[in-house]
């Protein structure tokens, strides 16, 4: 948010109360958090590092935010899929904050030139 001026995450979601209640589904706009993750250190930009060079980048970045998470299941909700580094780092911390299940919902995911 503080780099590009928006949160795409919330961005997606936003809206999916509305699309929930016309599918017939039960959800509300308090179940999205965006305070369930912090960032505790900034990181350097992941594009065009490599899988493991993006894991060491982004190990330890996050902490749990506010809102609490333990006992809960939780889609984590992101743009785009690359390597999964940014993701399994925030799976990883909320799963030690005590987070049931973490299942992660991407818009993209980026497709290697073979």
């Amino acid at each position: 948010f503080r780099r590009r001026g928006f949160n795409q995450a919330y961005l997606l979601v936003r809206k999916w109360p509305d699309l929930a209640r016309a599918a017939g589904m039960s959800f509300s706009k308090e179940m999205i958090q965006r305070s369930a993750l912090r960032r505790i250190h900034g990181t350097e930009p992941q594009v065009g590092r490599s899988r493991s060079t993006r894991r060491r980048n982004i190990r330890h970045a996050f902490a749990p935010g506010r809102t609490g998470v333990a006992g809960r299941r939780i889609l984590l909700v992101d743009d785009v899929y690359t390597t999964g580094a940014t993701a399994d780092e925030c799976a990883r911390t909320l799963k030690h904050a005590g987070a049931v299940s973490v299942d992660v919902l991407t818009l993209a995911q980026t497709v290697r030139n073979l």
